[in-house]
């Protein structure tokens, strides 16, 4: 690490310390200068690492730059197909002992913009308690950026999202400040220290039970304070027993328009019950009364708090026996609601609903990370674990299972009664029992469009109660409700897996797995490969992974010897989620998918090869850990996975065995030099999703050898070989920003194939082709020299010459010191400098790169040759000349500055009619940008 990069990074340290130094119980410091690769093994997801030096992949990447960054190594993020690239954290990384206590923090880094178009790169942080609901994005400008957190969940989640733009000096700093007042050391009771908190106060419980006046029936009136305990659930248990006059029992009553800033942390709620109490008629006007028999240990009366890490067990009320809520929004996280019930009592005009919890009238509560099991509703009553009426649930990476395991109802999991919009994701729902919706009953009585949403989750192992006719019940069961299920699992035996009701107006089920099969796209009905899946003992729905499947039980990952068909079945999307690398850039499907705890894919892997320090022995998913030769990791390879090929010579022969890879140097062109006839090979017909490029090909009798076949050839130089390209037997490669020099013949095609070549060189009295015909199409290409030199032949340099500089430097760009000494300018320029595919953004070539990509082996790296930027006027090198450019040459304009020719069109000097002509240049932008926020 460079000296001013140490100094800067200690001064950071510093401040950060002095900022938030306090007197405190417990703080955490993570820090990351990007020197090493600390972040790949830190961070809970990130998109595909790869190299600095090789051609981009089509997905979003992360490189460690030294080179572009002048010797400082920092993290890039690279965008695809205007999807951007992202690492995330959850910190602190292992578990603490001040796991759900509240923190405060600051997130700490430099932003840096190192490409020349940086009006369309960008960098932003969001971050989250729960890893669910995020915070908005901040964008971060260059230099140091300082971002503020709270978290209620003892941990924060941070994602940096970018294109274009590099991290550095990573520093987070939080921690957990001392309460201000203490139970029972300030007060003897919980309520008395609630009666004497102001706004922004916490109270600090010590570990005990707490029970009788003052302990129960706590209510928080209004104020944004927090409640902790000191030692968690375990061991602070607030025991409800009758009170003297008030036969209602639960633990906190909320009713004063509370909001998230109202927060009960690490607390035992136990014997809760209101069954005694009134019946509330949900369909006539509302009227507050804390003497309503709802929520057996919590009752949320419009009101919205944050109840986190809290075990609810035991208790009871006609509607929500463990928490009921009705209207507002509150947030249930990381809690488990356990052995508590809904009971219908003599007076009740209703059914009992929500053993475990009920939301009503307008709740749009979220229950995260929660834990609702062993609960139940009384005879014909609505949702063993959870009811929805009239409210709008969102459920997040939430377990409900053995619910309801007798009596008839209907939702042995959960019962959605007019709901609106609710959504059910990442949520594992097994071994749960009812007469009508083993798992889920959904049934909308009121005419409205929304519809019922559940994605990722897993439904397995639940059944239907005292019914003869396996078709009468279903284990989700749906009346006349919109609803969109995808990206799940539904295996349940003896059951109707899904059962619908009455005429609906949107219905889609896609991207399923399904016992028996359902109608709808890519839906499937294979054994979904879990762990464990026996509902007699502890199951696991984690799905089989050869490449890793997270245990639970040992929190590290083991590998299976068979992978589960679920992996990588999702919905297409640009978003994976939390999904650990290699995740196949598709999502898993079932609850674990999108998750930390994803198992992971066999596809998209990236094997390395390095012809001098590798072994076939290693497992060549890093530079250090490569294979020696190609062939072997082709032998490895699955469909989809790439092959990064380390500088050097190679007496082998490429074949890629009809797999679907694509094959590239990963540095400066390796050289393909086979002992045998053949450089590349196609023998197994191969399509066009078969790619190799960047490689140089020579002396062999056929560089390139294709029959039956049509794979994709990019950015190759092929050179001094008897055949550069031999195409027979009905075979259309596509072949791209190819050079073929002196070869013999440079290409063959017979009557039977086709010839597709665009934009390369060759000699037109060096190919032998059909004349006419559709599937021949030889268009853009050239036929000048390269002007190499007899040199180049010898030391195996196929650079282009330029003037303004051709690359002489390193393979690996963290081996560099002088980076001065890495161009040299030569006194003529390669017509194969910027002759590539116009459409193809040339975003890797060192600047300036002419904005169109160089054709030959170096073309799209940054190796490639340079030539001065080719749109006038784009003063930014955005692709556009757009109000971003005027805005810039009008600053220089008013400010008698002077620039250098780079998209000036005439001198130095800015005048009027320099205006005018990039007036006239408006209309000429570069192909490759139509999205003028892409900027790969």
């Amino acid at each position: 690490m460079r000296a001013e990069k140490r100094i800067t990074y200690i001064l950071t340290l510093l401040l950060f310390i002095a900022i938030c130094h306090n007197t405190k119980a417990w703080s955490y410091e993570y820090s990351d200068s990007f020197d090493t690769e600390q972040a790949m093994y830190d961070s809970i997801s990130h998109s595909m690492l790869w190299p600095e030096t090789a051609y981009p992949p089509a997905h979003p990447y992360l490189f460690y730059s030294s080179y572009i960054t002048n010797g400082q190594r920092t993290l890039v993020f690279m965008d695809s197909n205007e999807t951007e690239a992202d690492i995330s954290y959850c910190l602190p990384l292992k578990e603490t002992n001040v796991t759900n206590k509240s923190i405060k923090g600051y997130i700490n880094c430099r932003a840096i913009f190192p490409f020349a178009n940086q009006s369309k790169a960008s960098l932003k942080c969001r971050v989250s308690p729960t890893g669910e609901i995020w915070s908005s994005p901040v964008r971060l400008t260059a230099g140091q950026n300082q971002i503020p957190f709270f978290s209620f969940s003892g941990k924060i989640y941070v994602q940096f999202i970018g294109k274009g733009t590099a991290l550095d000096d990573l520093y987070i700093y939080f921690d957990v400040l001392e309460p201000d007042i203490i139970v029972p050391e300030h007060y003897e009771t919980i309520q008395d220290a609630i009666n004497n908190a102001t706004d922004g106060q916490t109270i600090e419980v010590m570990p005990g039970k707490y029970s009788g006046t003052g302990n129960c029936n706590l209510d928080t009136k209004g104020k944004a304070i927090t409640i902790r305990s000191e030692a968690g659930p375990d061991e602070t248990i607030i025991v409800c027993k009758t009170q003297s006059g008030n036969q209602l029992q639960r633990g906190f009553y909320f009713h004063n328009g509370e909001t998230a800033q109202t927060i009960i942390q690490g607390f035992t709620i136990i014997n809760g019950n209101t069954t005694s109490g009134e019946t509330a008629d949900l369909k006539e006007t509302w009227n507050s009364s804390e003497s309503y028999s709802i929520g057996g240990g919590i009752f949320c009366e419009y009101s919205s708090p944050t109840i986190s890490n809290c075990i609810i067990s035991n208790c009871e009320a006609q509607t929500g026996g463990g928490i009921g809520c009705v209207g507002g929004k509150p947030t249930i996280y990381n809690c488990i609601i356990e052995d508590c019930s809904a009971e219908q009592s003599d007076k009740n005009i209703i059914s009992a609903a929500g053993g475990g919890i009920a939301l009503l009238l307008d709740c749009s509560g979220e229950i995260t990370d929660s834990r609702i099991r062993n609960n139940k509703c009384g005879k014909s009553g609505l949702g063993g674990a959870i009811y929805s009426y009239q409210s709008s649930p969102h459920i997040y990476n939430t377990t409900i299972c053995d619910n309801n395991l007798s009596d008839n109802i209907k939702g042995g999991g959960i019962s959605l009664i007019d709901s609106y919009a609710p959504v059910i994701r990442n949520c594992l729902i097994y071994n749960n029992a009812a007469i009508s919706g083993g798992a889920i009953f959904i049934e909308n009585t009121e005419s409205n469009d929304c519809i019922i949403l559940m994605a990722n989750c897993t439904v397995a192992d639940n059944y239907c109660i005292n019914t003869e006719d396996p078709n009468a019940c279903g284990i989700i069961q749906i009346s006349s409700a919109n609803y969109s299920i995808q990206n799940s699992i539904i295996w349940n035996k003896d059951y109707k897996q899904l059962l619908v009701d009455n005429e609906i107006s949107c219905g889609i089920v896609e991207y399923c797995n399904i016992l028996n099969g359902y109608d709808g796209t890519n839906n499937i009905a294979t054994a979904p490969g879990f762990a464990v899946s026996d509902s007699d003992s502890e199951a696991d729905y984690h799905l089989l992974s050869t490449e890793g499947r997270y245990d639970t039980s040992n929190q590290e990952w083991t590998y299976d010897q068979i992978d589960s068909p679920c992996i990588d079945a999702g919905k297409p999307t640009r978003i994976t989620g939390f999904e650990p690398w290699p995740n196949g850039l598709r999502s898993n499907i079932g609850a674990y998918g999108q998750t930390k705890q994803a198992s992971k894919s066999n596809r998209c892997k990236v094997y390395h090869v390095d012809g001098t320090n590798g072994l076939n022995t290693n497992g060549g998913e890093s530079c250090e850990d490569a294979l020696r030769t190609i062939a072997m990791a082709i032998r490895y390879a699955n469909d989809t996975d790439m092959i990064l090929i380390w500088p050097g010579e190679y007496s082998e022969t490429i074949n890629p065995l009809g797999k679907k890879l694509l094959i590239q140097s990963a540095a400066k062109p390796a050289i393909i030099t086979p002992d045998s006839s053949f450089g590349l090979a196609f023998f197994n017909a191969e399509e066009q999703d078969t790619s190799v490029r960047n490689l140089i090909i020579k002396n062999c009798t056929y560089a390139i050898y294709c029959t039956h076949t049509s794979p994709t050839l990019a950015n190759l130089t092929v050179v001094n070989n008897q055949n550069g390209l031999v195409i027979q037997g009905d075979s259309i490669p596509y072949i791209s920003n190819t050079i073929f020099w002196d070869n013999n013949v440079d290409i063959f095609c017979d009557k039977a194939s086709g010839c597709d070549i665009r934009y390369s060189r060759f000699d037109q009295d060096r190919i032998q082709i059909p004349t006419t015909g559709d599937t021949v199409n030889l268009k853009d290409n050239i036929y000048d020299s390269p002007l190499y030199t007899d040199a180049s032949i010898e030391s195996n340099d196929y650079t282009l010459p330029s003037k303004y500089g051709h690359f002489s430097g390193f393979d690996d760009p963290n081996d560099v010191s002088d980076f001065s000494k890495l161009w040299i300018n030569d006194n003529m320029s390669s017509p194969c400098v910027d002759a590539g595919d116009p459409y193809i953004n040339p975003v890797r070539e060192s600047m300036p790169n002419g904005g169109r990509i160089n054709i030959g082996a170096h073309g799209g790296t940054i190796f490639a040759s340079r030539n001065p930027w080719s749109l006038l006027g784009d003063f930014d090198h955005s692709g556009l000349v757009d109000i971003s450019d005027f805005s810039i040459i009008s600053k220089l304009w008013m400010t008698n500055q002077t620039v250098n020719n780079d998209g000036i069109l005439i001198d130095h000097i800015i005048d009027i009619e320099d205006l005018i002509q990039i007036s006239e240049s408006w209309l000429g932008q570069l192909p490759w940008n139509t999205d003028k926020d892409d900027i790969n």
